[in-house]
């Protein structure tokens, strides 16, 4: 069973002209799971028909029972029984959704790190980075040469021994200063 508030916004926007899904859901603001339940109830009472397109989502359109049952929901809510007799319908608040139409997002520069490094740190990372970038070019060479896996072990030996040192004297300066 759909919720017949639904029906009738569907029903009313079907009025001038057919639709797409997307455009009943961004028009009458709900859910497209409520706006396919709807379609599918007013399409098995011949309320609504389903008309495919070469392209793009196919569109539904109002039958003549559809329009005579529009006019008659029209003069129902239309009646001369006052409002405070009338009985009470609980609305549903329309679900939150996201345009259909994203707009371009504002590229937002973040910083590379939590908060900048002092520079006895970013000295610290220049050197490990250059340490490691030497050692990857000379194991490519390695590699490419096709040299033995002893003199490749050697390679990053040298290159974990570098590392290692540069660490050991930034720590001594940074305990001493």
């Amino acid at each position: 069973m759909t919720d017949p508030g639904v029906e009738r916004l569907v029903l009313r926007h079907l009025e001038g002209r057919p639709l797409s899904r997307l455009e009943l859901v961004s028009r009458t603001g709900a859910t497209d799971h409520q706006v396919q339940a709807a379609l599918d109830e007013l399409i098995g009472t011949a309320h609504v028909v389903r008309r495919p397109q070469d392209i793009g989502p196919a569109d539904y359109e109002l039958t003549p029972v559809g329009v005579e049952h529009l006019a008659r929901i029209g003069r129902m809510t239309a009646s001369p029984v006052p409002a405070a007799k009338r009985p009470v319908v609980k609305r549903q608040p329309a679900a939150k959704r996201r345009p259909l139409v994203r707009r371009p997002t504002v590229a937002v520069r973040t910083p590379r790190f939590e908060a900048e490094p002092e520079p006895a740190d970013r000295e610290l990372i220049v050197r490990l980075a250059k340490d490691l970038a030497v050692g990857v070019v000379f194991s490519g060479v390695m590699i490419a040469t096709h040299t033995s896996l002893l003199m490749l072990s050697l390679v990053f030996l040298i290159t974990g021994v570098r590392m290692f040192s540069t660490y050991r004297t930034w720590a001594k300066k940074r305990r001493s200063g």
